[in-house]
């Protein structure tokens, strides 16, 4: 199987981030999309972001089941008042594949309850997931946009509470699991190796991983913050290959793993 994690900063850019999902769909099992807005009215784009990406999405993914949860209303990313819209994170999963559950879990805030997190407003955090039955066993995926404020991306006494919860859910899965996401962490902090200690395998250290940030949007900052997104799997997940490709369809990069549950 098959599985790729992406934020995609709204379709910031759309055109190379559609041709990436086209290639990509025919081998994908799995799409797991953080920063997805929808909206059935008010303007196509905001601040460079598709206010209607989600549609986008199903229409190049018509082989696969779409879960879309919302998280915000009526935010773009960069704060501004757009009516009618829907900031969330979405699901896509093949339709061969048996859904036998899914949801979204407020891991630290509540639904369209904005934090404010070193004086700056952020999203809340939410878990959303499905689970998949495999044969005779299950698999739990799960992904994450994390509290993303303040932006050096170390331990808060929020962000340790988002791991806790995390953790918490994760415990009272049944079968394999599988976590990715954006969690606007640093490889070094304290929640990641809270992660890391509750058993599950923490493949961009295992696959010294270099960056999930493109070289062609960090190249913008003067303190480069080349890392935030991970991927977790439990001990009984056989993963056959994990990359994260420097490619520029995002101002995060795509991770890609192959595994068997």
């Amino acid at each position: 199987m098959k599985l790729i994690s992406l934020n995609i900063w709204g379709g910031t850019e759309f055109e190379p981030l559609m041709a990436f999902i086209k290639s990509e769909a025919p081998s994908t099992d799995i799409f797991c999309f953080q920063e997805v807005f929808r909206s059935n009215a008010g303007p196509e784009t905001s601040n460079g972001a598709r206010m209607n990406i989600a549609a986008d999405l199903v229409r190049v993914l018509p082989d696969f089941t779409s879960y879309f949860e919302p998280i915000l209303e009526d935010r773009d990313l960069q704060w501004a008042v757009v009516p009618s819209v829907i900031h969330g994170e979405m699901m896509f999963v093949r339709r061969s594949l048996p859904v036998s559950g899914e949801g979204t879990l407020f891991v630290y805030g509540g639904y369209n309850e904005p934090l404010l997190n070193d004086g700056v407003l952020d999203v809340p955090s939410a878990l959303q997931y499905v689970r998949i039955r495999h044969g005779e066993k299950s698999l739990a995926i799960a992904h994450i946009h994390g509290i993303s404020m303040p932006g050096s991306k170390l331990d808060t006494t929020e962000r340790l509470e988002q791991s806790r919860n995390i953790i918490s859910f994760f415990g009272e899965e049944a079968g394999e699991k599988i976590l990715c996401g954006d969690f606007n962490l640093m490889p070094d902090t304290e929640s990641v190796l809270m992660l890391e200690q509750s058993g599950l395998r923490n493949l961009i250290k295992d696959f010294h991983i270099r960056a999930t940030r493109p070289s062609a949007h960090t190249a913008r900052y003067s303190v480069p913050q080349p890392f935030a997104d991970y991927c977790f799997v439990s001990p009984g997940v056989t993963v056959r290959s994990f990359a994260v490709p420097d490619i520029f369809v995002s101002d995060h990069l795509p991770l890609i793993l192959e595994f068997s549950p």
